[in-house]
């Protein structure tokens, strides 16, 4: 189960950190973020791979579907995530991040605090809703005769190749 709710996690945050960053924390023309080229390798890297991985670990890997139950997982660690910066901001008076500044923001600190919330949640879907079209894609893809079998994954359609007792066995043994 904690397997399942960490996977949800690294194909989900990944997406809200680099549309956070690149539209409230850095906006456009990004002259600050690449003035140096160790800011440049620093925001690429923390805030565009980290999408580039996630994409690649939801296309290439052969997880399904996650539970619908985990988006509320991952409301709660978003939640959790902005009460530590006010925390943050209690001890040491300072905003980790100028959107959370009320005094400077106003009424819009709550709609960005909610808006950063739904796109968690529309994230974390539209990611379910790709690993659902990659599962059915996946259907269609003719297996080799040297995947595992019905005994160990039955979703294959093949048999366990079996010795003369009639043990099956997973790797099959040749002569050279």
């Amino acid at each position: 189960m904690l397997h399942t709710l960490f996977y949800s996690t690294i194909t989900t945050f990944p997406f809200v950190v680099t549309a956070v960053y690149w539209s409230l924390l850095d906006t456009p023309p990004h002259k600050k973020s690449f003035a140096t080229p160790m800011r440049s390798w620093n925001n690429i890297t923390f805030h565009c791979l980290n999408s580039v991985f996630a994409f690649f670990e939801l296309s290439c890997s052969a997880v399904g579907p996650q539970r619908w139950t985990h988006v509320l997982v991952i409301i709660t660690i978003l939640l959790l995530y902005v009460s530590m910066a006010y925390v943050i901001y209690a001890t040491t008076h300072y905003y980790v991040y100028g959107f959370l500044d009320h005094t400077v923001v106003g009424n819009l600190t709550a709609a960005y605090i909610f808006g950063i919330g739904g796109m968690g949640v529309v994230v974390f879907f539209v990611v379910q809703g790709l690993a659902w079209c990659k599962v059915c894609c996946r259907k269609k893809v003719i297996k080799s005769g040297y995947d595992y079998g019905d005994a160990l994954y039955p979703q294959a359609g093949f048999r366990v190749p079996e010795d003369e007792e009639g043990k099956a066995y997973v790797h099959e043994m040749r002569e050279l």
